[in-house]
């Protein structure tokens, strides 16, 4: 919305222009020129290599806060080049094939999820039938978790990552929530009288099953993600059967 007050003004016809008020600092510069933008993202990316915090405001009191800080797409400056350094060899051609069966058989639940509906003339959503199947792949790629949120759609995957999410539906996204969430990004300052944080916090007891059927506790949905990463590489630890996903191959890269 932002940007489309640009349109239909004289500034639309600029190939470079600043605004004021971005959610990350005072002013930035737009860039309207598409020539210009494919230089800064590939030719001299090297110069452009810090990426938005889209206003988020960190406190380092909370954990959730210093994880999505140190993640790959927020590193800045040489702690960014470091870190891709590590990670380009994992995303080559021959790397990303080895995933190619656990991509497989989560098309093949979609394509079941289409039969079977397809039969009894059943209307599908297809933002949610979309979102599930994204979830699948992730899940199983990149975190080593067997899902299938089509046949379970109220798995505790699902469950917590709605909850991240603020998805329709979560209480995350609730009419109180969403309206903190609206005061705590617009005015920081009051985000310790609202409670507010900037990942959900919602506590919730259940299990999930890994590929190899170990069975772990998960008790707050802003610390999900972690807890899963963290007992799926203190799990491959001394392994000799490889999944090939993501987890594996940032491993036998760190490891070089």
């Amino acid at each position: 919305e932002q940007f489309k007050s640009y349109l239909d003004t004289h500034l639309e016809k600029e190939k470079l222009f600043g605004v004021y008020g971005h959610p990350d600092g005072d002013y930035c510069l737009m860039v309207n020129d598409l020539d210009i933008a494919k230089r800064m993202l590939i030719k001299d990316f090297d110069h452009f290599v810090n990426r938005t915090q889209f206003g988020i405001k960190y406190n380092e009191k909370e954990e959730s806060d210093m994880i999505f800080r140190n993640m790959f797409m927020m590193q800045k400056g040489d702690s960014w080049k470091i870190h891709r350094t590590l990670m380009s060899p994992v995303f080559t051609t021959g790397k990303l094939k080895l995933m190619y069966p656990l991509l497989l058989k989560t098309s093949q639940q979609l394509g079941k999820f289409v039969e079977t509906n397809s039969k009894i003339n059943t209307e599908i959503d297809s933002k949610e039938m979309g979102f599930n199947f994204a979830l699948d792949g992730i899940a199983t790629a990149g975190f080593g978790i067997e899902l299938d949120s089509f046949s379970d759609p109220n798995s505790v995957f699902v469950k917590m990552v709605k909850e991240i999410q603020r998805a329709k539906g979560s209480e995350s996204a609730s009419i109180l929530e969403m309206i903190k969430l609206l005061v705590g990004f617009n005015f920081p300052i009051l985000k310790p009288f609202i409670d507010f944080t900037n990942f959900p916090r919602k506590p919730m007891y259940a299990s999930l099953a890994f590929y190899n059927h170990l069975t772990i506790i998960y008790y707050h949905s802003r610390l999900f993600m972690r807890d899963i990463i963290v007992k799926t590489i203190g799990m491959r630890s001394g392994v000799k059967n490889k999944r090939n996903d993501i987890i594996d191959l940032v491993i036998r890269q760190a490891l070089k």
